[in-house]
């Protein structure tokens, strides 16, 4: 016979249909209710299960976590299951929230195969990598007599007092430090041994001031009196990033019934599909040769990094990313930056909107404006055209306007020379696609000049803006974005070469040759650059890149449509 100790505090009804489960598959059933549940719920407990023999209740306690009152519960529910019923072989520790995964006749077989084995996670401290969270070997060291949940101040405040001190406790004689996970199955043998220890209550009294004693006193008094420790608990139990034993749901049972534990921890108490299947006594286990843990650890995983992590494009205020915290990128898919092509060919942002499989926007980050597709006042996400809004936070901006239409590709204008934090943002996200002439700022300070009576300031501004700022962080940043950088005495030689390497970056359907269908270079840009570079400002290729500008100007233009086409 296999003794089920249940430690059960909440949720009695759920205790009730797994204690009639156990008890129907001839399991001595002993329960513990905490005296946190009400009277009314305990007795009611205790009336449904009163007519079942091998169902017993043991004398309640006040339990509390991190404290000793679990143990003492666990320790009182153990010797009363013992003393009840003799037949008992072994006794398992589970809880109110537990499940058994597999039937009761394979745990069986598999407790008599080794008869005196004792399964529990039992390792040294100094050993231990479980511990998410919180204190390890000062456990042990330490002292603890105030409540972690009721007297937080004070528990912190003692225990830094504590290290002050150089507080060191020592270990009772015969014992060493093990601590592993609370649910544990021991062979009546060693429960016995333990219960008959002339050292139990000075064991008791040093794990009455320990951190957390339900994970060390029965792991470290195992070592001490089992023949045989199998150091892989039967439940199956894991935690998320915070130490929180991680809930299952319905949609967890068909990776839950491959585990190969015989128990589960801890169960959503709304789980009805998993109660009525995991308690069906007709219930047949899984081929052995499919049943396997590692997919549940998985799929745990994955949802523990997406809670704590976010998902891409998906971030709360709480965990923003940083240049200090980049393991999710901070858009939900790829998009497209297009620098400085508005400002050589007029059709660019009209051509692009002709083909389909890229929406385009325009210059959303304009100065006085922001150039939603179709001039729209409020994007999807709740985006409205606002500057004043956008440059709140505007690589935020950037991160719901992905999200909010993160079924297409989006793409837009850009100048990256304004603002460095958007384009540290940019520069760093694996899912920006920029296309860029590299001069394209040459042609913006032109631009510029135009309305501007001091024409050298404006010029110098960029130029310092490019040479210093832009240039440094496309060639010195942590660059993840993927770029295509194109010269623009390049795209004026060698149009139709530059028009098929932009193609090949884009997406399938989406057609450069509306876009680039016409080249037009502002009047009296040449001239500009004369200027500037009279005035002792160093331009790479400044004779050549002239030529090709006065050559392009006196061309009817560049009309590459066809011969992109066959591309």
């Amino acid at each position: 016979m296999i003794g089920i100790v249940i430690l059960a505090h909440n949720h009695l009804h759920r205790v009730e249909s797994l204690a009639r489960y156990l008890a129907g598959q001839s399991c001595a059933v002993v329960i513990h209710i905490d005296k946190t549940a009400s009277a009314e719920a305990a007795d009611g407990l205790i009336a449904a299960l009163a007519s079942i023999p091998n169902i017993a209740f043991s004398e309640r306690h006040h339990c509390e976590w991190g404290r000793f009152s679990l143990v003492e519960a666990a320790l009182t529910a153990s010797r009363q299951l013992l003393d009840s019923f003799p037949e008992a072989t072994h006794v398992a520790l589970i809880s109110g929230s537990c499940l058994p995964i597999r039937p009761i006749t394979e745990l069986a077989a598999h407790l008599a195969e080794e008869p005196e084995a004792d399964h529990i996670e039992s390792v040294l401290v100094e050993q231990d990598g479980w511990v998410r969270d919180g204190l390890s070997a000062e456990r042990f060291t330490l002292y603890f007599p105030f409540s972690f949940q009721r007297h937080r101040r004070i528990f912190d405040r003692f225990v830094d007092l504590q290290r002050k001190l150089k507080v060191r406790r020592q270990m009772p004689e015969g014992l060493s430090p093990h601590i592993g996970l609370q649910w544990w199955c021991l062979s009546r043998g060693t429960l016995q041994r333990i219960f008959d220890d002339p050292l139990l209550p000075a064991y008791k009294r040093f794990f009455k001031l320990t951190w957390i004693p339900d994970e060390s006193f029965f792991q470290t008094l195992a070592r001490k009196h089992s023949r045989h420790i199998i150091n892989r608990p039967l439940t199956f139990v894991t935690f998320d990033n915070q130490g929180k034993p991680f809930t299952f749901y319905d949609d967890h049972l068909d990776l839950l019934t491959k585990c190969d534990n015989f128990f589960v921890r801890k169960i959503w108490p709304g789980a009805d599909k998993l109660y009525e299947e995991l308690l069906d006594p007709s219930r047949k286990s899984p081929d052995p040769a499919t049943r396997s843990s590692d997919p549940m650890l998985k799929a745990v995983t994955r949802s523990v990094n997406l809670r704590s992590r976010g998902r891409p494009g998906l971030i709360n205020q709480n965990r923003y990313t940083s240049r200090w915290y980049e393991q999710v990128f901070a858009t939900a898919r790829p998009y497209y930056v297009f620098d400085g092509f508005d400002r050589l060919f007029p059709r660019f942002l009209e051509g692009l909107r002709e083909s389909e499989g890229l929406e385009m926007h325009g210059h959303l980050y304009a100065a006085d404006k922001v150039e939603f597709i179709g001039d729209a006042q409020v994007f999807a996400g709740n985006l409205i055209a606002s500057p004043p809004h956008r440059d709140y936070r505007p690589d935020q901006f950037l991160v719901n306007l992905v999200w909010g239409r993160r079924q297409i590709l989006q793409g837009f204008l850009h100048d990256f020379g304004p603002s460095i934090r958007l384009r540290r943002h940019i520069l760093r996200d694996p899912n920006a696609q920029i296309v860029r002439i590299a001069e394209g700022w040459m042609l913006a300070a032109y631009l510029h000049s135009r309305s501007q009576p001091d024409m050298e300031a404006v010029f110098f501004g960029l130029f310092r803006s490019e040479r210093e700022n832009l240039t440094k962080g496309f060639e010195e940043w942590d660059l993840k974005a993927d770029i295509l950088e194109i010269p623009l005495l390049a795209l004026l030689n060698r149009p139709l070469r530059t028009a098929r390497s932009i193609q090949t970056v884009l997406p399938p359907d989406t057609d450069i040759a509306p876009a680039l269908s016409h080249i037009a270079v502002p009047e009296g840009f040449p001239e500009f650059l004369e200027r500037m570079a009279s005035e002792g400002f160093d331009i790479p290729e400044m004779e050549p890149l002239l030529a090709a500008l006065r050559r392009q100007q006196k061309s009817d233009g560049f009309d590459p449509a066809k011969q992109i086409r066959r591309i």
